[in-house]
């Protein structure tokens, strides 16, 4: 219970950006989402935030079009690169609300 109240204080819920109930609703659900991040496999599962914010933003992606589907191209040398390929994935298969 305490290291989720830690990852997710990482996550952006410890900073709200207002002092509205309206503004901040919004803000603590993408903070809650992003703190349980459901479509990551392997060691990325168990990372802290701070390293998947390191390995996501650090990442060399090149996002391409086509066929009226998004992909990802990541170089296979990367270290996380399997890993990351598989979020990506997950994620692109989700269906919009």
């Amino acid at each position: 219970m305490q290291d989720d109240i830690r990852c997710a204080k990482d996550t952006g819920i410890e900073h709200l950006p207002s002092k509205s109930y309206g503004i901040n609703q919004p803000w603590c659900v993408a903070a809650m989402i992003a703190a349980d991040l459901l479509c990551l496999h392997g060691s990325l599962a168990k990372a802290e935030p701070k390293t998947l914010r390191n390995r996501l933003l650090h990442t060399a992606v090149r996002l391409v079009r086509g066929q009226r589907k998004r992909k990802i191209t990541i170089p296979e040398t990367w270290p996380w690169a399997r890993e990351l390929n598989a979020y990506f994935r997950t994620v692109f298969a989700l269906v919009p609300p």
